[in-house]
């Protein structure tokens, strides 16, 4: 008994392997993934003499108990189709209650034909990791890989440069165990999303118990008819669990003192081999409490048997503090302790090691796409619709408007302005189709000697002008006197070519001839211009 109060008080060395011996470096809790798929989740847990349902409400990340209950087998169904008739008839009327179409179900698993191995490996990919995990289980698992199913959840890391490692939880459940346990729900047509290992799911309610560490060291106790599970956790996560043939039958019909205090005893030594175990493979700073769920959590003459041994304190598991319940729920708190596995796997939001079998696993996922492609498709259709609507009320205000236009234009029209506007438009129409009748085309003659005079100051008098269209060539002739007062005739007939030059009705100005002569008092010239026209 010292020997147990001092490992739970002052803990062993950390990290170390399963062999013992001390490893350098530090193991690092990884994060596990989370599940937030909105809805009802029904769990259910039955063994030889009752069976465990719990429902709960989850929205995002908030979670509502909506009901637990525990039944015990009669003792009467000794026949296994009896048996199985009525599990099958007890959850048939739970889904009528409690299900809608919206619910998820998960099983939970337990016993001898369930197994929980943490193992390490190198740091490895996905595929080579699932491969290596493959082969570990063949030598880790108490029965055959061909006749069992296994999953595993990747729960911490050893770092250290050039070797990383990683520990691994393994768990693994016949396959007969997990038919049998599938078969209410096959008969009844209920998928099953989820088969969890009781103890692993369990221990995802530490994280709501008061003054939670996800460091410190926790055990929970179970002591069901005729066994005992015992299991320890680092935080929430698994880390070993023990399962001893001592259960409460032994004392169901004993009332003698004596009787409880030899199961008491029986129980600490039990207690006292598997924490020696655990404390020698992983380092361990315990709580000084162990919580006590199942049958015996009201059994206050055991409980205050077993602090009495051990010199701390054992105590009912916490239930009424989870945050899964409200006031008016209160009915809940005395079934809790005693369902503890159902509403641990109903209220999941941790993605943990799933022992569905393959086969279901791909036709869960088959049925997820196929919901998630009829949602998608129903958004889509949802978003036509609503922008259709707002189309077709963007087009009925426009015909709205359209027709308020042809009444207002049917109004102006009947009126006297309209009317006023219509003579006037057809008489300005009219003087416009007159004026294009009568109106010239300019000829291109005219064009020429409109741009020559242009071009012709007043000291420059032209006095003959001859343009031969047919001629190629110089086909333009200009006879002229040019006068100067100031300045002389040459520079201003010399400017005039250059002019000339310039315009685009004319190019090859040359003079042909020309004379100067005297007349009153000043001087003139007389020339004749050659030049092609352009026009």
């Amino acid at each position: 008994m010292l020997r147990l109060k001092e490992i739970f008080k002052t803990g062993k060395p950390a990290n170390k392997n399963n062999s013992g011996i001390e490893q350098p470096g530090q193991w690092h809790s990884l994060r596990t993934a989370k599940t937030l798929f909105p809805g009802r989740h029904i769990s259910c847990m039955f063994d030889e003499y009752s069976i465990q349902l719990a429902t709960v409400l989850q929205i995002g990340s908030q979670r509502r108990l909506l009901d637990v209950q525990k039944t015990y087998l009669p003792s009467s169904l000794e026949n296994p189709e009896k048996r199985l008739a009525f599990i099958t008839n007890c959850i048939e009327g739970y889904y009528k209650d409690f299900s809608n179409s919206f619910t998820s179900t998960s099983i939970c698993l337990s016993g001898s034909e369930t197994a929980f191995r943490t193992i390490e490996l190198p740091l490895l990919s996905n595929k080579e990791l699932r491969s290596a995990i493959k082969f570990e289980v063949s030598k880790h698992i108490p029965f055959p890989t061909d006749q069992s199913e296994f999953d595993y959840r990747v729960v911490q890391r050893f770092d250290k440069p050039g070797a990383e490692r990683l520990r691994i939880s393994v768990l693994a459940a016949t396959n007969r165990l997990i038919s049998e346990s599938m078969q209410p729900f096959d008969q009844l047509g209920i998928t099953v999303s989820a088969i969890y290992h009781t103890q692993d799911v369990v221990g995802q309610l530490l994280v709501d118990i008061p003054d939670f560490s996800p460091t410190e060291h926790y055990a929970l106790i179970n002591v069901g008819r005729e066994r005992t599970e015992i299991s320890y956790y680092e935080g929430s996560q698994l880390g070993f669990t023990h399962i001893a043939n001592l259960g409460s039958s032994f004392i169901s019909k004993r009332s003698d003192p004596t009787v409880l205090e030899y199961f008491g005893e029986s129980l600490a030594a039990e207690i006292q081999n598997s924490l020696d175990f655990y404390a020698g493979q992983f380092s361990s700073h315990f709580t000084n409490k162990i919580f006590v769920y199942g049958d015996l959590a009201y059994a206050d003459e055991i409980i205050e048997l077993l602090s009495d041994r051990f010199g701390f304190s054992f105590s009912r598991f916490p239930a009424d503090k989870l945050n899964l319940t409200k006031s008016k729920d209160s009915d809940f708190d005395f079934v809790l302790p005693v369902s503890l596995p159902s509403v641990a796997a109903a209220s999941c939001r941790t993605k943990l090691a799933n022992l569905l079998p393959q086969k279901n696993k791909q036709i869960l996922h088959d049925q997820i796409i196929n919901r998630s492609c009829i949602a998608s498709t129903a958004i889509i259709f949802l978003l036509l619709f609503i922008g259709w609507n707002l189309m077709q009320k963007d087009i009925n205000g426009t015909e709205h408007q359209l027709h308020l236009l042809t009444q207002t234009t049917e109004r102006y029209e009947q009126s006297d302005a309209y009317k006023a506007y219509y003579r006037l438009k057809n008489q300005i129409n009219a003087e416009q189709s007159y004026l294009e009748q009568v109106e010239t085309t300019p000829s291109f003659m005219s064009e020429n000697l409109k741009e020559l005079s242009h071009l012709t100051n007043g000291n420059i008098r032209l006095v003959g002008f001859d343009y031969n269209a047919l001629t190629e060539g110089q086909n333009l002739q200009l006879l002229g006197i040019v006068r100067g007062n100031e300045t002389p005739p040459e520079i201003i007939l010399a400017e005039y070519i250059e002019t000339l030059q310039q315009s685009p009705f004319y190019e090859n100005v040359t003079v042909v001839r020309h004379r100067k002569k005297k007349v009153n008092g000043r001087f003139e010239i007389e020339f004749q211009l050659s030049a092609r026209g352009i026009v």
